[in-house]
């Protein structure tokens, strides 16, 4: 009695070990991808130094490496659109003073290039925002060749109508406004003015210098990174997983968006979920993509959807599950559309409830905030799912790998929530 206690213990030791091993091991090439793919290399997987190229081949290549297959012969889904890009100089100099680029100024997105020193800032005070006349006279003058300075932080309800109407309906050379929210975003067109956002403590500012290279691509192009795991029994039914490998790129040549919560945690669990159904075959067939374009407004999954016939019957998709911001999860994971397919949520929330994975599964309707949209449009049934949690960082310089270092409690706890949630599909 006692050797044979005595063997079970060593073998649930060896065992534990092993499993230990194995979820180290997961949650260190998780952080690894992640810290690939927010490298200066990289540079924000976006428009400029070619980015979204660089990135699409590294997944590509690991594909690859762990065993996935082409889709339908394809490695790439190739499709092009617009976009303004910030290749070059990127200098805001303020009063006599260099700023920082992303964390004391950012350029919006759809600004156009300038190179202009001191120029001489007039300021839209509240005091003529709130007077009729002078607002009138303000408005009509708002197309000379000045930099005209806006306080966006204000709360009174009148002035922050009108001066969102003078934003609006600014023709003049350069904008500035004020802003306690520097974060950054992708346009696909380029306006006529140079548009700048500082933070507050610049209000009393009077002069700036500019040197800012704008770029406008009228056909940028892009690639959808494709993979393909046969299943076992129903090889002509799909499980698909998705999510964009793409992000802001950089503004200027000296400062890029690293994009580590948003998204490469999304495909640092893709690739994860990659290498496990590569080792455990799934009954079904499961289709890997990784979208460009999605912080351009969803183009990438667009463009899929719209020839998604020449890979896979859309009828035969079981479900789909797209994987976004997923660096966190103290608090637990949110399913969108988990409003609209309640048997899928009830599946998913109940598969919660059994392995006691993450604190918390909450539920979402339709929302058009991710790549799983235009599939749902289509009729595919799917989830965009993303982690809870107390990470902040969002299209700025500070969603960084120094600041995402991921936990294997939630980690884990989301990986194998998903990954049996999916087995469990494939069981129905």
């Amino acid at each position: 009695m006692y050797l044979s206690a005595m063997r079970k213990f060593v073998l649930l030791t060896i065992l534990l070990n092993s499993w230990l091993y194995q979820v180290a091991q997961n949650v260190d090439y998780a952080q690894g991808i992640i810290d690939t793919l927010t490298s200066d290399y990289f540079y924000g997987r976006g428009y400029v130094q070619s980015g979204d190229e660089k990135a699409a081949r590294f997944i590509s290549d690991e594909f690859q490496k762990l065993g996935v297959k082409d889709l339908n012969g394809e490695r790439f889904h190739e499709f092009s659109f617009p976009v303004n890009t910030f290749p070059g100089d990127m200098q805001v100099e303020v009063d006599g003073k260099m700023l920082r680029t992303g964390i004391d100024y950012v350029v919006d997105p759809s600004s156009a290039g300038i190179h202009q020193k001191n120029i001489k800032i007039k300021h839209l005070s509240e005091y003529v925002l709130l007077d009729d006349k002078l607002f009138a006279k303000a408005m009509k003058r708002n197309h000379r060749a000045y930099a005209v300075m806006v306080d966006t932080v204000s709360s009174d309800s009148t002035a922050k109508a009108r001066r969102k109407e003078f934003i609006n309906g600014f023709k003049g050379h350069c904008l500035i406004q004020i802003e306690t929210d520097l974060t950054w975003s992708v346009a696909r067109h380029q306006s006529d003015q140079v548009i700048i956002k500082l933070k507050p403590g610049w209000e009393a500012a009077s002069t700036v210098s500019l040197q800012i290279d704008a770029e406008f691509q009228k056909n940028h192009v892009a690639s959808n990174v494709l993979g393909f795991i046969p299943g076992t029994a129903h090889p002509d039914s799909f499980i698909v997983l998705t999510g964009h490998y793409d992000h802001l790129g950089g503004m200027g040549n000296a400062t890029y968006i690293p994009g580590a919560n948003d998204n490469a945690s999304g495909i640092a669990m893709i690739l994860d979920m990659a290498d496990y159904f590569v080792k455990n075959p799934p009954r079904y067939s499961v289709v890997l993509i990784g979208f460009a374009g999605e912080e351009a407004g969803l183009v990438g999954s667009y463009f899929f959807v719209q020839e998604m016939d020449q890979y896979l019957d859309k009828n035969r998709i079981k479900f789909l599950l797209n994987m976004d911001l997923m660096g966190s999860g103290e608090k637990g994971i949110m399913a969108v559309n988990g409003k609209v397919f309640t048997d899928e949520y009830a599946l998913l929330e109940n598969r919660n409830k059994t392995g006691n994975y993450l604190t918390e599964v909450r539920s979402r309707g339709k929302a058009a905030n991710s790549d799983h949209y235009f599939f749902s449009e289509a009729g595919v049934h799917c989830f965009f799912v993303y982690l809870m949690g107390d990470y902040s960082y969002y299209h700025a310089v500070s969603d960084s790998s120094d600041n995402l270092r991921l936990t294997p409690s939630s980690y884990n706890g989301a990986f194998n929530l998903l990954t049996q949630f999916l087995k469990d599909l494939m069981r129905e």
